[in-house]
C-alpha cells in the first residue's frame, strides 16, 4: 500500500513503533503525518489533507524554452505598459496554461500548426479570445527571438453577427425603477450606468474620488485608458426635460456633488 501512496518519505520511528512519515514532494517543505499505522483512517485522511495543501511545483524553465519566453513577455513593457489592467488580468490566466501545457517546448520549434492545436480546443468568441492572447505573444517573441511570428496565419473562429443589446424603452426603465427603490444596490448600479454611460468594468469602480469639486465626475477607462469627464452638477440638455426630478434623487445618493465656490 505505501508504494501507491506518492511522496511519503520515512524518517525513523516514533516511540509507539509506527514509521515516522512526512508527506514531502519535491521542492517543497516536508509535513509530518501522525504517529499511526499508515492503513488507519485516520492517518489516510492526514495524507488526502496534506496532498490538498500542497501546489504543484513548476519546473524550471531551461534556456530557449516557452516556459521562459512567457515568464520574460509577462514582464515585458508590451505587457505591462501596454494592454489595460483588465486585460492583463484575462491573459496572463491564459499565458499562464501555455506555460504549463507546453512550456517544455522550444520557441524556435513553435509553429502556427502548435498554435492552431491549442485552439482547437475552443470553440466561437472562446476560441478568438485565446487567438488574442496567443497573438500578442507571438508578435513578442518574433520581434524578441527573431522568429517569424507563428500566429499570422492561425484562423479566428465565424461567430453570428450581433447588432449589441436594444436599448431600453421609456417603459421599461421606469418599470426598472419602480420595482427596486433607490437605496438598493440593483437601483444604483442601474442610475450610475444610465446617468454616465460607464462600460459596467469602469461604473463598478466609481465613488466619491471620482467627483473634483466642481461636479464632474472624472475617471480612466480600463479598457482603453482614456479619460473621461462628465458634467454631472450642470443643467439638463433639452432632450432630458423633464428628468430633474430623477437626477435629484441619484445624487442624493451617490455620490454627494460638491458644487463649484
Amino acid at each position: 500500500m505505501l508504494t501507491r501512496m506518492k511522496h511519503l518519505n520515512p524518517s525513523g520511528r516514533f516511540p509507539s513503533g509506527n514509521v515516522r512519515y512526512y508527506y514531502r514532494p519535491k521542492g517543497q517543505k516536508g509535513i509530518r503525518m501522525p504517529d499511526l499505522p499508515s492503513d488507519h483512517p485516520d492517518f489516510l485522511a492526514a495524507y488526502a489533507e496534506a496532498a490538498g495543501s500542497t501546489k504543484p511545483v513548476r519546473a524550471r524553465a531551461g534556456s530557449g524554452s516557452l516556459a521562459l519566453a512567457v515568464e520574460g513577455y509577462l514582464k515585458s513593457d508590451v505587457f505591462l505598459v501596454g494592454l489595460a489592467e483588465g486585460t492583463r488580468a484575462v491573459r496572463r490566466r491564459m499565458l499562464d496554461e501555455i506555460r504549463e501545457r507546453y512550456g517544455h517546448g522550444r520557441v524556435t520549434d513553435l509553429r502556427t500548426k502548435h498554435v492552431e492545436a491549442d485552439l482547437s480546443r475552443f470553440t466561437g468568441h472562446a476560441r478568438n479570445n485565446h487567438l488574442k492572447a496567443w497573438r500578442g505573444f507571438g508578435k513578442w517573441l518574433a520581434e524578441t527571438y527573431k522568429i517569424p511570428d507563428p500566429t499570422t496565419d492561425a484562423r479566428k473562429a465565424p461567430v453570428a453577427q450581433s447588432d449589441g443589446h436594444p436599448p431600453w424603452s421609456e417603459e421599461e426603465i421606469e418599470a426598472f425603477r419602480a420595482h427596486w427603490s433607490i437605496d438598493t444596490p440593483e437601483r444604483l448600479a442601474f442610475e450610475v450606468i444610465f446617468w454616465t454611460g460607464a462600460r459596467i468594468s469602469d461604473a463598478v469602480r466609481l465613488g466619491h474620488g471620482n467627483v473634483d469639486r466642481d461636479g464632474w465626475i472624472v475617471f480612466r477607462q480600463q479598457k482603453t485608458g482614456g479619460e473621461v469627464a462628465i458634467p454631472f452638477d450642470r443643467a439638463l440638455p433639452d432632450f432630458a426635460e423633464g428628468m430633474e426630478g430623477d437626477l435629484a434623487v441619484f445624487m442624493q445618493h451617490w455620490p454627494p456633488v460638491k458644487t463649484s465656490t
